[in-house]
């Protein structure tokens, strides 16, 4: 074994953090109905303030599939092409995730 090994002092102090940034999920937007059937609809609680975001839906192997602007209290969300089955959002504002979740297409 050529690889050099250094031995760790306990009472070294580590400068380093390893993790995930994670946001805190909020509640902003509300998705309806889910499960959903032909069409969902987007809407944004506080409308006295609305801030331009993007939805992205995803497959369950993390392919994006649809993309949606949000720029008004209500967003239409034309589901019809999709196949029965489970997906992934992400509500984007600023290239930042302000809220996740899954949604549920019927027949």
């Amino acid at each position: 074994n050529d690889v050099p090994l250094y031995p760790i002092n306990p009472q070294d102090e580590c400068d380093y953090t390893v993790g995930i940034e994670t946001e805190v999920a909020s509640n902003e937007f509300s998705i309806y109905p889910n499960p959903f059937r032909a069409s969902a609809s987007i809407r944004q609680k506080n409308a006295s303030i609305i801030h331009p975001s993007e939805l992205k839906l995803y497959t369950l192997l993390g392919d994006e599939i649809m993309t949606v602007s949000i720029t008004k209290e209500f967003t239409a969300l034309n589901t019809n092409a999709l196949p029965p089955g489970m997906y992934f959002y992400k509500i984007l504002r600023n290239n930042r995730i302000i809220q996740s979740g899954k949604l549920i297409a019927q027949e």
